[in-house]
């Protein structure tokens, strides 16, 4: 009876362990970055107007590409395809420190293998940044846009 107890315990012991890897390994799962050319039809068939502004702005050096996108009700979502992770990630902690000196509100944050988010809530202003791999989706928005950039966010993989 004892040896029956002992080997049902480390089967239970060893069916945990393998759960607890599978759950750790689906939450750090690798996710694809979306492209310009993926960025500007899904926001055109959505009723956005696109506009490459790379040629205009004093970050070109460091990104492939700048995207702007704007509806008609002022939604604004800006897609920075940079030529690298790093300085896609100084990018997303800038911009994320700069937020959070924006005020007190409520804030969430999440980082798991090639992703990071940041999203706060303050003043009636909604601050969503995303970034997978060397493609960071920004967007600053009143709290009456934040459910469609969401969903935006949501639809190219960035949520």
């Amino acid at each position: 009876m004892k040896k029956t107890g002992k080997l049902l315990a480390v089967l239970l012991a060893a069916v945990m362990l393998v759960s607890v890897a599978v759950l750790f390994s689906s939450c750090g799962k690798k996710r694809t970055a979306t492209t310009a050319e993926n960025f500007t039809n899904t926001l055109q068939n959505d009723g956005f107007t696109v506009q490459d502004v790379t040629a205009e702005t004093q970050g070109s050096e460091i990104t492939d590409n700048i995207i702007v996108a704007k509806n008609s009700d002022e939604l604004q979502i800006e897609a920075y395809f940079f030529k690298n992770s790093s300085d896609a990630v100084a990018s997303f902690n800038r911009n994320k420190s700069n937020a959070e000196s924006d005020g007190s509100g409520t804030e969430s944050s999440v980082s798991l293998g090639n992703y990071m988010r940041y999203k706060k809530t303050a003043n009636d202003k909604v601050y969503l940044f995303s970034l997978i791999d060397n493609t960071m989706l920004y967007c600053v928005t009143d709290s009456a846009n934040a459910e469609k950039a969401e969903q935006i966010f949501e639809t190219l993989g960035y949520k």
